[in-house]
């Protein structure tokens, strides 16, 4: 349960950025990070429409991603690596544009980023929903596979990389 805590919390940090800070800084309402004029208060609506575009098409993406998963014998694990690789792309891409102007902002690329923000968010609701196991990357056990000691036993040989990825994620946006 612990492993579900933190990814729900990963979660929570991540929301509370993308839907409380990262709006304000589009608006070029935020003093700590200038951006050009063409940043105008009304981004905002633009921004919030791509992340409900991303979260639209990230449900019907991976949900279909899942189910083909599932029937391989892969399990939820995939679905939950590729929305942490896109989440933290898009943290970094935030990042570099945004705060360190790295690459120069223009709001299109603003509102790709919240598009990746929705898709990524949308694939962490979807498998949260579907209990423990799915966002625990194995470590707990589902009630299927505790009376199933082969599922258990091919569950642990899986590379440890692949069950610490969103716990990784979280100290690399964190810092």
């Amino acid at each position: 349960m612990l492993l579900v805590s933190a990814t729900i919390a990963f979660s929570g940090f991540g929301q509370s950025f993308w839907q409380g800070q990262y709006p304000l800084i589009v608006a070029n309402k935020d003093e700590q990070v200038p951006l050009p004029l063409t940043f105008s208060p009304r981004s905002i609506s633009y921004l919030m429409m791509t992340v409900c575009g991303g979260e639209v098409v990230g449900c019907l993406a991976l949900g279909k991603l899942s189910d083909y998963t599932l029937r391989t014998g892969r399990g939820r694990r995939p679905v939950i690596l590729v929305a942490a690789a896109v989440q933290a792309l898009a943290y970094l891409l935030i990042y570099l544009t945004m705060m360190r102007q790295v690459i120069a902002p223009v709001p299109a690329l603003a509102f790709s980023y919240g598009f990746l923000l929705g898709f990524a968010d949308s694939a962490f609701n979807h498998q949260v929903s579907k209990g423990p196991e799915a966002v625990s990357f194995g470590l707990v056990p589902s009630h299927a596979q505790t009376h199933n000691r082969t599922r258990i036993r091919a569950n642990f040989h899986t590379p440890i990389w692949t069950r610490l990825l969103p716990l990784l994620t979280m100290l690399i946006a964190l810092f």
